[in-house]
Protein backbone atom coordinates (compact mmCIF):
# COMPACT_ATOMS: atom_id res chain seq x y z
CA UNK A 1 0.00 0.00 0.00
CA UNK A 2 2.54 2.26 0.97
CA UNK A 3 4.44 1.98 -2.71
CA UNK A 4 1.12 2.53 -4.59
CA UNK A 5 -0.02 5.55 -2.78
CA UNK A 6 3.97 6.80 -3.45
CA UNK A 7 3.63 5.79 -6.92
CA UNK A 8 0.62 7.35 -7.49
CA UNK A 9 0.52 10.32 -9.62
CA UNK A 10 -1.96 12.13 -7.40
CA UNK A 11 -3.63 11.91 -3.72
CA UNK A 12 -7.10 11.18 -5.49
CA UNK A 13 -5.79 8.34 -7.33
CA UNK A 14 -3.21 7.50 -4.32
CA UNK A 15 -6.83 7.19 -2.30
CA UNK A 16 -8.67 5.10 -4.70
CA UNK A 17 -5.45 2.71 -5.28
CA UNK A 18 -5.37 2.02 -1.88
CA UNK A 19 -9.04 1.93 -0.93
CA UNK A 20 -9.28 -0.78 -3.66
CA UNK A 21 -7.44 -2.86 -2.08
CA UNK A 22 -9.58 -3.20 0.72
CA UNK A 23 -11.83 -4.76 -1.94
CA UNK A 24 -9.15 -7.63 -2.75
CA UNK A 25 -8.63 -8.59 0.71
CA UNK A 26 -12.61 -8.68 1.05
CA UNK A 27 -12.98 -10.87 -1.84
CA UNK A 28 -10.50 -12.95 -0.47
CA UNK A 29 -12.53 -13.39 2.28
CA UNK A 30 -15.54 -13.93 0.42
CA UNK A 31 -13.92 -16.91 -1.56
CA UNK A 32 -12.74 -18.23 1.60
CA UNK A 33 -16.46 -18.39 3.08
CA UNK A 34 -16.94 -20.29 -0.24
CA UNK A 35 -13.97 -22.51 -0.25
CA UNK A 36 -15.19 -23.37 3.71
CA UNK A 37 -18.92 -23.79 2.46
CA UNK A 38 -18.05 -26.15 -0.63
CA UNK A 39 -15.59 -28.31 1.76
CA UNK A 40 -17.81 -28.59 4.97
CA UNK A 41 -19.05 -31.97 4.08
CA UNK A 42 -15.25 -33.63 4.18
CA UNK A 43 -14.16 -35.44 7.11
CA UNK A 44 -11.46 -34.41 9.88
CA UNK A 45 -8.93 -31.94 8.53
CA UNK A 46 -9.33 -32.76 5.02
CA UNK A 47 -11.48 -29.88 4.27
CA UNK A 48 -9.15 -27.23 5.84
CA UNK A 49 -5.87 -28.62 3.64
CA UNK A 50 -8.07 -28.15 0.41
CA UNK A 51 -9.06 -24.49 1.53
CA UNK A 52 -4.86 -23.67 2.23
CA UNK A 53 -4.22 -25.50 -1.26
CA UNK A 54 -6.17 -23.13 -2.65
CA UNK A 55 -5.31 -19.90 -1.10
CA UNK A 56 -1.58 -20.94 -1.30
CA UNK A 57 -2.38 -21.39 -5.56
CA UNK A 58 -3.48 -17.89 -5.39
CA UNK A 59 -0.83 -16.53 -3.49
CA UNK A 60 1.75 -17.88 -6.19
CA UNK A 61 -0.43 -16.26 -8.76
CA UNK A 62 -0.50 -13.33 -7.23
CA UNK A 63 3.40 -13.33 -6.35
CA UNK A 64 4.31 -14.02 -10.10
CA UNK A 65 2.21 -11.36 -11.64
CA UNK A 66 3.51 -9.06 -9.45
CA UNK A 67 7.18 -9.63 -9.99
CA UNK A 68 7.21 -9.76 -13.65
CA UNK A 69 4.11 -7.52 -15.31
CA UNK A 70 5.38 -4.97 -17.15
CA UNK A 71 1.97 -2.96 -16.37
CA UNK A 72 4.03 -2.69 -13.11
CA UNK A 73 7.06 -1.63 -13.50
CA UNK A 74 5.94 1.38 -15.94
CA UNK A 75 3.75 2.63 -12.94
CA UNK A 76 6.75 3.14 -10.59
CA UNK A 77 9.00 4.15 -13.48
CA UNK A 78 6.45 6.74 -14.17
CA UNK A 79 6.67 7.98 -10.47
CA UNK A 80 10.20 8.22 -10.20
CA UNK A 81 10.40 10.55 -13.25
CA UNK A 82 7.52 12.74 -11.39
CA UNK A 83 9.50 12.76 -8.04
CA UNK A 84 13.25 13.54 -10.39
CA UNK A 85 10.76 16.67 -12.15
CA UNK A 86 9.45 17.67 -9.07
CA UNK A 87 12.86 17.65 -6.91
CA UNK A 88 11.55 14.76 -4.21
CA UNK A 89 14.47 12.96 -3.47
CA UNK A 90 14.12 9.38 -2.89
CA UNK A 91 14.77 7.62 0.54
CA UNK A 92 17.10 4.78 0.53
CA UNK A 93 18.44 4.99 3.85
CA UNK A 94 17.12 3.88 7.49
CA UNK A 95 15.03 6.16 9.33
CA UNK A 96 14.12 6.47 12.53
CA UNK A 97 10.50 5.99 13.32
CA UNK A 98 10.83 7.38 16.66
CA UNK A 99 12.68 10.37 15.63
CA UNK A 100 9.94 11.35 12.78
CA UNK A 101 7.28 11.14 15.26
CA UNK A 102 8.98 13.34 17.93
CA UNK A 103 10.61 15.70 15.42
CA UNK A 104 9.61 18.98 14.15
CA UNK A 105 6.28 18.07 13.47
CA UNK A 106 5.40 15.68 16.33
CA UNK A 107 2.32 17.61 17.54
CA UNK A 108 0.86 16.90 13.88
CA UNK A 109 2.05 13.03 13.25
CA UNK A 110 1.53 12.30 17.02
CA UNK A 111 -2.21 13.10 16.79
CA UNK A 112 -2.59 11.56 13.21
CA UNK A 113 -0.94 8.46 15.16
CA UNK A 114 -3.63 8.65 18.55
CA UNK A 115 -6.79 9.30 16.51
CA UNK A 116 -5.94 6.70 13.58
CA UNK A 117 -5.03 3.96 16.57
CA UNK A 118 -8.59 4.67 18.30
CA UNK A 119 -10.74 4.23 15.59
CA UNK A 120 -8.62 1.44 13.76
CA UNK A 121 -8.54 -0.70 17.04
CA UNK A 122 -12.33 0.31 17.78
CA UNK A 123 -13.14 -1.16 14.63
CA UNK A 124 -11.20 -3.77 14.75
CA UNK A 125 -12.78 -5.00 17.81
CA UNK A 126 -16.03 -5.37 15.55
CA UNK A 127 -15.27 -6.80 12.35
CA UNK A 128 -12.81 -9.26 14.53
CA UNK A 129 -15.69 -10.30 16.66
CA UNK A 130 -18.00 -10.34 13.76
CA UNK A 131 -15.49 -11.96 11.36
CA UNK A 132 -14.45 -15.18 13.95
CA UNK A 133 -17.59 -15.77 15.83
CA UNK A 134 -20.59 -14.58 13.25
CA UNK A 135 -20.99 -18.52 12.35
CA UNK A 136 -20.91 -19.24 15.72
CA UNK A 137 -23.59 -16.32 16.75
CA UNK A 138 -25.79 -17.43 13.99
CA UNK A 139 -25.61 -21.13 15.28
CA UNK A 140 -26.07 -19.76 18.80
CA UNK A 141 -29.53 -17.99 17.65
CA UNK A 142 -30.46 -20.97 15.79
CA UNK A 143 -29.08 -21.55 12.91
CA UNK A 144 -28.51 -24.99 11.66
CA UNK A 145 -24.29 -24.72 10.69
CA UNK A 146 -25.11 -24.99 6.93
CA UNK A 147 -27.42 -21.73 7.00
CA UNK A 148 -24.71 -20.29 9.48
CA UNK A 149 -22.40 -20.51 6.74
CA UNK A 150 -24.71 -19.63 3.80
CA UNK A 151 -25.96 -16.56 5.57
CA UNK A 152 -22.09 -15.47 5.80
CA UNK A 153 -21.16 -15.86 2.53
CA UNK A 154 -24.36 -13.29 1.77
CA UNK A 155 -23.10 -10.85 4.43
CA UNK A 156 -19.47 -11.28 3.07
CA UNK A 157 -20.85 -10.51 -0.50
CA UNK A 158 -22.95 -7.61 0.58
CA UNK A 159 -19.13 -6.01 2.43
CA UNK A 160 -17.32 -6.57 -1.16
CA UNK A 161 -20.23 -4.78 -3.26
CA UNK A 162 -20.01 -1.94 -0.77
CA UNK A 163 -16.53 -1.87 -0.89
CA UNK A 164 -16.15 -1.37 -4.41
CA UNK A 165 -18.32 0.89 -4.07
CA UNK A 166 -16.61 2.96 -1.42
CA UNK A 167 -13.24 2.89 -3.50
CA UNK A 168 -15.11 4.69 -6.14
CA UNK A 169 -15.28 7.63 -3.52
CA UNK A 170 -12.17 7.24 -1.59
CA UNK A 171 -10.33 9.70 -3.63
CA UNK A 172 -13.66 12.20 -3.87
CA UNK A 173 -15.05 14.88 -2.30
CA UNK A 174 -17.97 12.86 -0.99
CA UNK A 175 -15.78 10.45 1.01
CA UNK A 176 -16.13 11.94 4.12
CA UNK A 177 -20.06 12.53 4.26
CA UNK A 178 -19.89 8.41 3.17
CA UNK A 179 -17.22 8.36 6.68
CA UNK A 180 -20.39 9.44 8.75
CA UNK A 181 -23.30 8.13 7.06
CA UNK A 182 -21.37 4.63 7.82
CA UNK A 183 -20.24 5.91 11.18
CA UNK A 184 -23.94 6.48 11.72
CA UNK A 185 -24.87 2.59 10.13
CA UNK A 186 -22.73 0.78 12.84
CA UNK A 187 -23.68 2.34 15.43
CA UNK A 188 -27.69 2.05 14.81
CA UNK A 189 -26.80 -1.37 13.88
CA UNK A 190 -25.53 -2.14 17.52
CA UNK A 191 -28.42 -0.63 19.28
CA UNK A 192 -30.61 -2.28 17.04
CA UNK A 193 -29.18 -6.09 18.17
CA UNK A 194 -28.63 -4.34 21.83
CA UNK A 195 -32.52 -3.59 22.00
CA UNK A 196 -33.42 -7.04 20.07
CA UNK A 197 -30.75 -9.18 19.71
CA UNK A 198 -31.64 -12.74 20.91
CA UNK A 199 -33.36 -13.33 17.51
CA UNK A 200 -31.77 -14.80 14.89
CA UNK A 201 -33.27 -12.81 12.11
CA UNK A 202 -32.83 -9.46 14.19
CA UNK A 203 -28.95 -10.44 14.70
CA UNK A 204 -28.75 -11.39 10.76
CA UNK A 205 -30.39 -8.31 10.06
CA UNK A 206 -28.52 -5.76 11.80
CA UNK A 207 -25.67 -8.01 10.62
CA UNK A 208 -26.41 -7.06 7.14
CA UNK A 209 -26.98 -3.42 8.04
CA UNK A 210 -23.60 -3.45 9.82
CA UNK A 211 -22.05 -4.42 6.96
CA UNK A 212 -23.45 -1.63 4.50
CA UNK A 213 -22.10 0.77 7.14
CA UNK A 214 -18.16 -0.71 7.50
CA UNK A 215 -17.12 -0.16 4.14
CA UNK A 216 -17.53 3.57 4.58
CA UNK A 217 -16.14 3.83 7.87
CA UNK A 218 -13.65 1.15 8.76
CA UNK A 219 -10.53 -0.57 6.96
CA UNK A 220 -10.60 1.07 3.67
CA UNK A 221 -10.91 4.54 5.00
CA UNK A 222 -7.85 3.60 8.50
CA UNK A 223 -5.73 2.74 4.93
CA UNK A 224 -6.10 5.69 3.24
CA UNK A 225 -5.65 7.53 6.09
CA UNK A 226 -2.42 6.04 7.04
CA UNK A 227 -1.08 6.28 3.56
CA UNK A 228 -1.90 10.12 3.07
CA UNK A 229 -0.58 11.12 6.64
CA UNK A 230 2.46 10.14 7.19
CA UNK A 231 5.92 10.57 5.11
CA UNK A 232 6.81 8.13 2.62
CA UNK A 233 9.52 6.94 5.00
CA UNK A 234 7.24 5.38 7.64
CA UNK A 235 4.26 4.72 6.37
CA UNK A 236 4.44 0.99 6.42
CA UNK A 237 6.16 1.14 9.84
CA UNK A 238 3.29 3.15 11.51
CA UNK A 239 0.36 0.77 9.58
CA UNK A 240 2.70 -2.34 10.76
CA UNK A 241 2.75 -0.99 14.16
CA UNK A 242 -1.40 -0.22 14.48
CA UNK A 243 -1.82 -3.28 12.58
CA UNK A 244 0.46 -5.30 15.41
CA UNK A 245 -1.14 -3.13 18.47
CA UNK A 246 -5.03 -4.09 17.22
CA UNK A 247 -4.17 -7.26 16.35
CA UNK A 248 -3.09 -8.12 19.99
CA UNK A 249 -6.36 -6.37 21.31
CA UNK A 250 -8.45 -8.39 19.18
CA UNK A 251 -6.42 -11.61 20.35
CA UNK A 252 -6.87 -11.02 23.83
CA UNK A 253 -10.67 -9.75 23.33
CA UNK A 254 -10.93 -13.35 21.30
CA UNK A 255 -10.43 -15.02 24.78
CA UNK A 256 -13.61 -13.94 26.15
CA UNK A 257 -15.84 -13.57 23.20
CA UNK A 258 -17.94 -16.79 23.19
CA UNK A 259 -19.10 -15.96 26.36
CA UNK A 260 -20.07 -12.35 25.29
CA UNK A 261 -22.28 -13.25 22.18
CA UNK A 262 -24.31 -16.27 23.54
CA UNK A 263 -28.52 -15.62 23.94
CA UNK A 264 -28.48 -14.46 26.97
CA UNK A 265 -25.65 -11.98 27.68
CA UNK A 266 -25.67 -10.78 23.95
CA UNK A 267 -27.65 -7.59 24.37
CA UNK A 268 -25.59 -6.44 27.22
CA UNK A 269 -22.55 -6.88 24.87
CA UNK A 270 -23.92 -5.09 21.96
CA UNK A 271 -24.53 -2.07 24.51
CA UNK A 272 -20.87 -2.30 24.97
CA UNK A 273 -20.03 -2.35 21.48
CA UNK A 274 -21.95 0.67 20.67
CA UNK A 275 -20.21 2.42 23.26
CA UNK A 276 -16.85 1.11 21.18
CA UNK A 277 -18.83 2.71 17.95
CA UNK A 278 -19.74 6.03 20.01
CA UNK A 279 -15.41 6.25 21.04
CA UNK A 280 -14.36 5.55 17.36
CA UNK A 281 -16.85 7.72 16.09
CA UNK A 282 -15.19 10.75 17.85
CA UNK A 283 -11.48 9.48 16.65
CA UNK A 284 -12.55 9.13 13.18
CA UNK A 285 -14.27 12.82 13.07
CA UNK A 286 -10.51 14.07 15.21
CA UNK A 287 -9.07 12.46 11.93
CA UNK A 288 -11.26 14.68 9.43
CA UNK A 289 -10.65 17.69 11.38
CA UNK A 290 -6.70 16.92 11.75
CA UNK A 291 -6.89 16.77 7.65
CA UNK A 292 -8.65 19.56 6.94
CA UNK A 293 -6.16 21.42 9.58
CA UNK A 294 -2.59 19.68 8.19
CA UNK A 295 -3.76 18.16 4.67
CA UNK A 296 -1.94 15.24 3.20
CA UNK A 297 1.90 14.31 3.21
CA UNK A 298 1.81 15.33 -0.42
CA UNK A 299 0.01 18.39 0.10
CA UNK A 300 2.96 19.27 2.64
CA UNK A 301 6.12 18.10 0.65
CA UNK A 302 4.85 20.71 -2.57
CA UNK A 303 4.42 23.43 -0.38
CA UNK A 304 8.00 22.74 1.30
CA UNK A 305 9.13 22.43 -2.26
CA UNK A 306 7.14 25.59 -3.61
CA UNK A 307 8.63 27.50 -0.84
CA UNK A 308 11.79 26.56 -1.21
CA UNK A 309 12.08 28.16 -4.59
Amino acid sequence: MTVVSHDAPNDSLAARLVSLTQVFWQLGVFISFICAFLVSALSGATGGRVVFAILAIFAVIAFVWRVTSPTFKKFHDEADARDAQMGVTAHDTNVSVTKILFGRNKVMLLSFLAAILIFYVGWNLLANTWGQFQTFMFAKAGASQSLATGLGIILNFITLILNIAFASVAGGKYRNKAFIVGIVIQLSAMIIMALAGTNLWVIVGATAFMNLGSPLAGEAIYKVWTQESFPIEIRASIQGYINGFSRLCCGLFALITPMLVVPGVIQKTMWGFAGVVFVMSLAGLWMLGLQKKYGTDEERQLQEIHGAK
